[in-house]
């Protein structure tokens, strides 16, 4: 069995940047891909996540071989984040990169951030409460 894990950043446009985070392994002669790629548009204020798992078993004309392809797209907008380090983070590295993103502080996740971080406080229960 062998095991190969990776991560790469790359800049698509001046305002979008992905991170890729892919493995590979392989059992006996079936070969397993799963990657999961989140990009970050500065200009929509959007997350598109894109996770994918193909399986692979090689076959000769005898034997057949088969392959199996699963894929799911998410996107999120910035303002539904708990959190607004991700997106801190991702603006960081586009404009080290050379990218030119709109300034943080420009972004309306930023003026009016959505925190999810405060509980609702329980309920008291009563003999009527089920």
């Amino acid at each position: 069995m062998s095991y190969k894990p990776g991560t790469s950043l790359k800049t698509d446009t001046a305002t979008e940047i992905s991170i890729v985070r892919a493995q590979e392994s392989e059992v006996g002669e079936v070969k397993y891909t799963s990657s999961i790629t989140r990009t970050f548009n500065f200009l929509s204020e959007q997350v598109t996540t894109i996770a994918r798992d193909v399986t692979a078993q090689a076959g000769g004309y005898k034997s057949g071989g088969s392959s199996a392809v699963t894929q799911s797209m998410t996107i999120e907008n910035f303002s539904d984040f708990d959190s607004t380090r991700e997106i801190e983070a991702m603006h960081k590295a586009l404009v080290n990169s050379g990218g030119t993103p709109p300034p943080l502080d420009e972004l309306a996740c930023m003026q009016h951030p959505k925190r999810k971080t405060q509980l609702a406080k329980p309920r008291a229960r009563t003999a009527e409460t089920p």
